[in-house]
């Protein structure tokens, strides 16, 4: 039986178990993309994975249609169709997380980071999110 492909997108691999920050916490980057995905933790929930599969789901199926096409002409194979199916994901979710994620941030957290995007402080979580071909 041949094994089946896929690609998986999101905080992943080494990226998710690195620790999120540089002030000495303990929270790992792929436990802070949970906690904002499904608001946990008294986070408030800004979804950057399943809202932006809603969102994109013809564009994936597009593109998935188009790769599909150049597999069965031998363009290309099966695994460099998930690659590029993966760099546009996650190059999509990153574009999505830096034009900003509904709720907006309070006041006291745009004071206190300098920034009134939500999920970015640093950049670190939004670098965090990768692609994997299986």
């Amino acid at each position: 039986m041949k094994a089946r492909l896929g690609v998986d997108v999101g905080v992943i691999g080494a990226e998710a178990s690195e620790v999120h920050g540089d002030d000495g916490g303990e929270i790992t980057t792929g436990t802070l993309a949970a906690m904002f995905e499904f608001g946990l933790g008294g986070q408030v929930r800004r979804s950057w994975l399943v809202d932006w599969s809603a969102e994109n789901e013809s564009k994936a199926y597009d593109l998935m249609r188009a790769l599909t096409g150049k597999i069965l002409k031998g363009e290309i194979t099966e695994q460099v169709a998930l690659a590029r199916i993966g760099v546009w994901a996650v190059g999509s979710i990153q574009e999505r997380i830096a034009a900003g994620i509904d709720p907006e941030n309070a006041p006291s957290t745009v004071a206190a980071k300098g920034s009134s995007t939500p999920l970015i402080d640093w950049g670190q979580f939004r670098s965090s999110i990768t692609s994997m071909v299986r």
